[in-house]
């Protein structure tokens, strides 16, 4: 009868054991998806502003000047023209 219970006592301690394990993990995992949330998060509002400075750049260079824009889009589109057009010969 010992035997059986010190079995017993062996399974419930490694099924406690494992169960500290498992949460363990889990608490790390928690720990390193709201880490990276967090990293995505900071770099999501820097490349945001980023792109501000971008556009507000390109902004003021076309107020000041808009002739090299418009050329270069039209430039674009008529090569792009090209383009689609011969692949429909």
């Amino acid at each position: 009868m010992q035997n059986a219970d010190t079995k017993d006592r062996d399974t419930e301690n490694v099924l406690n054991d494992k169960m500290f394990d498992l949460n363990t993990t889990l608490k790390q995992g928690e720990e390193r998806i709201k880490n990276t949330v967090c990293d995505m998060e900071k770099k999501s509002a820097e490349g945001k502003a980023q792109i501000k400075t971008v556009i507000a750049d390109v902004d003021k260079k076309f107020q000041e000047n808009p002739w090299p824009i418009v050329a270069g889009v039209a430039a674009g589109c008529i090569l792009l023209g090209f383009i689609i057009g011969s692949n429909k010969r």
